[in-house]
């Protein structure tokens, strides 16, 4: 009976065995980050619906005003920490718990003064708006550290390939966002300033729930703490201008639009913007996946894999544009409101822009990989000139759909000078970007066998 026993819980126990190992690998760990991203999605597309048509464009630009500054200046001040640790974890395992406390030490310092820099400067940038308006969204960057710590406990997760927890932990703040939202609404309490609270506060529990999960790997490791923090600061700093360009060229566009334009037209401008931002799931699923399984792979593999991943997700998201694309004007007025119907030529833009934008962020990853982030850096530095310049003489003449115009121009850009750097730095031919029947079967042999396995 025993031996009967035994043998049901082994057979038992095969088809989690089986999705274990699914789950580990490449094309697992992506199907696990793209649904997770698509959760994200859906959830900030029903809170971003709840909101705009409760608050209409004024209200919905006074939130989007609160609520930008956190997350941005987070991703100013950095230092690359957060990429220097996936990094170094990859090129050196046996050092992993060193590098996480090293990472920890640093990630809180720098929110504590991202946090002092937003409370200074939010006055002058928020200069035509309220004052209560100017005084919650300085509040709001006490979630700095939170949002710091949050972003280096996730990189410790990828860089280990624990994407489950780590796509659960971007995925349940959204869903905590959403319930109280809802409640807010139903109780008729939901205003720009409830709502604010309501996308911050929930922040503050990531962080919490990844140092649960990696309570094992944190621990005090002052022995090497000094070596690890040079290590990871060497190729952070290197790194950190593609974090600050990386921020600033896709989020500049918002600055602007807050000092340009008005409340209601940054509404206007934040809904046009989430809506194609939707497409980006496809790209942004395959860098978080894609860097950390090259990291550790040779030159001419990491520009193989990359130019694939490229082909594939562009191939996709340039199916999921076209749909959205002649959709939209059905989408706005039936999900925002006739209050946003103005946006649908913006977000059509905006909508191609993603797709350049997308494509060229998984062509970095070889740089990053091979351990030359100054070229990006470069590139960024190039991008972000255009962008501002763009936008400075567009949003004035055209309004809202200066900014896309601009976005896209300087995307476009950005994608040529990265496919030129393919054989100037790494002296490789440019990857191919057009997808072709090997491409689909390459794909289709490797879904089979991590299924099989």
């Amino acid at each position: 009976r025993s031996r009967n026993q035994l043998m049901s819980a082994e057979q038992s126990s095969v088809p989690w065995t089986r999705w274990r190992r699914i789950a580990a690998s490449s094309y697992g760990a992506v199907a696990q980050t793209f649904a997770a991203k698509i959760f994200l999605l859906v959830a900030n597309l029903a809170t971003g619906i709840l909101v705009a048509r409760t608050l209409a464009p004024a209200g919905r630009g006074e939130l989007a005003a609160m609520t930008l500054w956190p997350g941005l200046l987070c991703s100013l001040f950095t230092l690359g920490v957060p990429l220097a640790l996936n990094y170094n974890s990859r090129r050196n395992p046996g050092r992993h718990a060193q590098y996480v406390w090293a990472a920890i030490v640093l990630s809180a310092g720098l929110g504590i003064v991202a946090t002092l820099v937003g409370i200074a400067i939010i006055p002058h940038m928020l200069g035509k708006y309220q004052l209560p308006v100017v005084q919650l969204a300085q509040w709001l960057m006490l979630m700095a550290p939170f949002l710091m710590m949050t972003f280096v406990l996730q990189a410790a997760l990828e860089s280990r390939t624990e994407f489950t927890v780590s796509n659960l932990s971007k995925s349940l703040p959204q869903l905590i966002v959403l319930g109280i939202l809802g409640a807010l609404a139903v109780t008729r309490h939901l205003t720009p300033f409830s709502s604010a609270l309501a996308y911050m506060l929930p922040l503050a529990i990531v962080p919490i729930i990844l140092g649960w999960r990696l309570r094992r790997t944190i621990r005090v490791a002052m022995d090497r703490f000094r070596d690890s923090t040079r290590e990871l600061l060497s190729y952070g700093v290197r790194s950190y201008a593609i974090d600050i360009l990386g921020t600033l060229s896709q989020q500049v566009d918002q600055v602007l639009v807050v000092g340009l334009l008005s409340a209601s037209g940054l509404g206007l401008y934040a809904v046009a913007l989430s809506v194609s931002r939707v497409l980006g799931v496809f790209h942004s699923s395959l860098v978080t996946v894609l860097f950390p399984r090259a990291a550790s792979l040779a030159k001419e593999d990491v520009v193989a894999l990359t130019g694939r991943a490229t082909r594939i997700s562009t191939f996709v998201a340039s199916l999921g544009a076209a749909a959205l694309i002649l959709l939209l004007p059905f989408l706005m007025v039936r999900l925002y409101g006739g209050a946003f119907s103005g946006v649908v030529p913006v977000a059509r833009i905006l909508s191609v822009e993603v797709i350049v934008t997308g494509a060229t962020s998984i062509l970095a990853q070889a740089f990053l990989a091979t351990g030359r982030p100054g070229t990006i850096a470069v590139l960024q530095v190039i991008g972000l000139s255009l962008t501002v310049p763009f936008m400075l003489v567009l949003i004035p003449r055209f309004g809202l759909s200066g900014a896309a115009v601009a976005l896209l121009l300087s995307s476009s850009c950005r994608l040529g000078m990265t496919l030129s750097c393919y054989p100037i730095i790494l002296k490789v031919k440019c990857p191919q970007l057009m997808i072709g029947r090997a491409d689909f079967s390459y794909l289709w042999i490797r879904l089979r066998r991590s299924a099989a396995t």
